[in-house]
């Protein structure tokens, strides 16, 4: 194996990435967000892996085989990046709210090209063809590396990620319209600095350079290294409290009241929402306790429940913290846009709560929910 200089960012990006679809599918591929996320991050794998074959494929002349391997398997990362860009932007910190079916649509139609562009991958002359690269700007060593040839599909693709990527740029921003938490706000801004870096990095070193005929180290995979950074941060401190709305087995027959709050003393609220679950309709609990001792008395299994406590931890949050706070009508808004029928318990009688946090926590819930769902509130 020949290891010249550009191995080792190239490599950075493979293990940051793959390091991501890992975190992504043990934090559950199922969460909101998480599986356009985990699809962005496979296609910067695929990218990221297919430079590192290019760059192992050396000195040229030697190995020009794998050198063009590399080199297709690179594209196809490519080529699915604009959709998952776009998917993962609809989806994550937050969901656009748009028509399903236009959704669909949108999302399928991208796809769609993507598998396209894929096809097309694999016929001569569309993507170009392997050639040696000069010596790095970058590098003053003196070496060579192998390089692309760009075709006219290559090119008509790049165009279009840049397109979609500055796309992106404009709708990160525009997200911030109508979000007042400041956990989403804070989400959004983490993402773009990390976008706005990737596009300036693709830009300047592999985009501009092709079109002009510049031979230039492409420094995209370091750009997917520090992207990729932080996002991990993001899903890391503020992502992990997500649920994946589940439903328990069917034991009893109790009929779902309409949407509303309904403020029920602790443990009329407490039974009415055990009931509800075990009923089948999917339901979310934040309750004044720990949460595997409540779970354990209603004898529920796959509903997720929170616990309020001054001391944080596992899956309990002290809403006197602010972020921890943001955190309950953050989940729940999230919740409620995968269930047709949600049922949320939210119990504010844990003695260290102020009225201005269990006020500040209705008034959020009530915004964020849009009106959907039952809720039955434990007050003071």
């Amino acid at each position: 194996m020949w290891i010249p200089y550009a191995f080792w960012p190239t490599l950075t990006a493979v293990i940051i990435n793959l390091f991501l679809l890992i975190y992504i599918i043990r934090a559950d591929i199922r969460k909101a967000g998480n599986m356009p996320a985990f699809i962005m991050f496979l296609s910067l794998f695929i990218w990221s892996l297919g430079e590192l074959l290019e760059r192992i494929a050396g000195p040229p002349p030697h190995d020009e085989m794998l050198a063009f391997f590399g080199a297709r398997f690179l594209f196809i990362g490519i080529a699915i990046i604009p959709a998952s860009l776009i998917h993962f932007i609809i989806e994550y910190p937050y969901r656009i709210k748009i028509n399903k079916n236009i959704k669909a649509v949108i999302v399928w139609t991208l796809y769609g090209i993507s598998l396209a562009a894929i096809i097309l991958d694999f016929i001569d002359d569309i993507i170009g063809h392997v050639i040696i690269a000069g010596e790095s700007s970058y590098s003053g060593l003196g070496q060579k590396i192998w390089g692309l040839d760009p075709g006219v599909g290559y090119k008509i693709y790049i165009s279009l990620l840049v397109i979609v990527g500055l796309i992106v740029m404009v709708a990160l921003p525009l997200k911030l319209r109508n979000v007042k938490m400041k956990i989403v706000r804070k989400q959004i801004w983490i993402t773009f600095s990390g976008m706005l870096t990737t596009v300036i990095l693709v830009l300047v070193t592999g985009y501009f350079p092709i079109l002009l005929n510049i031979q230039m180290y492409p420094l995209t995979t370091v750009s997917f290294s520090i992207f990729g950074l932080f996002i991990i941060y993001s899903i890391y401190r503020y992502r992990l409290f997500l649920v994946v709305p589940a439903a328990e087995e069917v034991k009893k027959q109790e009929e779902l009241p309409e949407a509303g709050f309904y403020q029920m003393d602790r443990e009329e609220a407490y039974q009415k929402f055990a009931n509800l679950a075990k009923s089948g309709y999917k339901s979310l609990g934040f309750i004044n306790g720990n949460p595997e001792n409540f779970k354990e008395r209603y004898g529920l299994v796959a509903t997720p429940i929170f616990g309020i406590a001054e001391e944080p931890g596992k899956d309990i949050l002290n809403p006197e913290i602010e972020e921890q706070r943001e955190m309950i009508p953050f989940i729940i808004a999230t919740f409620l846009e995968d269930v047709e029928e949600g049922v949320v318990l939210v119990d504010l009688s844990a003695e260290h709560l102020s009225e201005n946090t269990r006020r500040k926590i209705i008034e959020d819930i009530k915004r964020e929910s849009g009106g959907r769902g039952v809720f039955l509130v434990v007050p003071s």
